[in-house]
């Protein structure tokens, strides 16, 4: 018997021997750790984030982005209004400086949130706008992608992607390009 054959009858010996795999969330955080490990993995991935009161919302977003000319508020919480952009009007959908909108769901192990097409009604909206807020209500974080996914129920919307971060790309030569595929400003503002 040659070693392919040996190998061959091991794993046959051993195909029904299989082990589910265990749950990897060994560690739970809470409260503001869960925040805080939320915001540091997000600003590790090149976006930023930020604690705030519902009430102090508005200034928080105008703060930032005063620059914006052509914002698209998709959201129900922000109290900034749409400037300059009719979704029906396909020339003005080039020119999205700003685009805000609600996350179902937000991981602190990697600072992803989760986004369905209920929330951005065009599925090419966060990626062609310039800068992306995104409101992330505080009881909606998790410890990690195991504890978000029970949480999704997937017959519920026919699109959803997590977001991590600006838009980002790299080529061979290891030369890092932001805003690529994507927005290049990434700001997810938590509500308390």
């Amino acid at each position: 018997m040659d070693e392919r054959e040996e190998i061959l009858r091991k794993l046959e010996k051993t195909e029904g021997k299989k082990k589910l795999s265990p749950y990897l969330s060994a560690i739970q955080y809470t409260g503001e750790e869960l925040i805080n490990r939320f915001i540091e993995n997000l600003d590790r991935s090149g976006g930023t984030g930020k604690s705030v009161e519902k009430e102090g919302l508005f200034s928080s977003i105008r703060s930032l982005y005063q620059e914006s000319d052509h914002v698209l508020n998709l959201s129900t919480d922000s109290g900034i209004e749409s400037q300059h952009i009719d979704i029906k009007d396909l020339s003005l959908l080039d020119h999205i400086d700003l685009l805000i909108i609600d996350a179902k769901i937000g991981v602190s192990e990697n600072g992803a949130v989760w986004i369905t097409g209920e929330q951005i009604i065009e599925r090419r909206f966060p990626f062609i706008t310039k800068s992306l807020v995104i409101l992330l209500p505080k009881n909606k974080i998790v410890t990690d992608l195991s504890q978000a996914y029970l949480q999704i129920d997937l017959s519920l919307s026919g699109f959803g992607l997590w977001i991590a971060g600006p838009s980002k790309t790299a080529d061979i030569e290891q030369s890092l390009v932001i805003g690529a595929q994507g927005a290049t400003r990434h700001h997810v503002f938590i509500i308390n």
